[in-house]
């Protein structure tokens, strides 16, 4: 990114927990995605306590991943950074449309499915709230 006086820093950050009844595998996404790392100011180290051996891996999306075994107990997550960003908006596509499910070509539909490690069942209350005013 080139340097711009208007350039803003933001402060990013979270501190989870967790009381965990049995040791559990996880894998978290709690980094700056790759295509952003030029633009941290302080590392994107996250914290866990009780110090556990993590493996990081990059996904298919440019993710990176951290692999761990959480241990029984109290487990903290804490993570805070700083990165530069421009300020200015995101590209947006005026010529692009919403195409019903019905006409998604195959290759996108695995975007769709659901995860077996988050209830996505929960929101689906809140979907017609959420979704209503988009247009085809």
């Amino acid at each position: 990114m080139e340097r711009n006086v208007l350039a803003m820093l933001i402060r990013l950050g979270f501190d989870i927990q967790f009381e965990i009844p049995d040791a559990v595998p996880m894998i978290a996404l709690f980094h700056v995605h790759s295509t952003r790392r030029a633009d941290l100011r302080e590392p994107d180290e996250p914290r866990i306590t009780p110090a556990v051996s993590i493996t990081e891996y990059e996904d298919s999306f440019g993710n990176v991943c951290t692999r761990f075994v959480a241990p029984a107990g109290k487990l903290q997550i804490y993570h805070s950074t700083l990165i530069e960003d421009s300020g200015k908006p995101d590209l947006v596509n005026l010529q692009a449309r919403q195409i019903p499910v019905e006409n998604l070509p195959p290759e996108v539909l695995r975007h769709l499915l659901a995860s077996r490690y988050c209830e996505v069942d929960r929101p689906v209350g809140t979907l017609p709230e959420c979704f209503s005013v988009t247009r085809s």
